[in-house]
């Protein structure tokens, strides 16, 4: 199972709607696409340059 996997699974778990999980779902998919990398790539860097990428993407290709 991915991380990403496991994470959606945690919720459930938790007891997290499933519009909620489906948002989170969404978020992470989203995410990955602009990212551009396999979840097991991903850095701390990456998530913390992310939301640059939605409000330049010019800027930060």
């Amino acid at each position: 199972m991915s991380n990403s996997a496991n994470f959606i699974s945690s919720k459930s778990v938790e007891g997290c709607s499933e519009n909620t999980i489906a948002y989170y779902r969404s978020t992470i998919n989203n995410a990955l696409l602009k990212i551009n990398k396999k979840i097991s790539h991903v850095t701390t860097d990456d998530l913390r340059n992310y939301p640059k990428r939605l409000c330049f993407p010019i800027v930060f290709p």
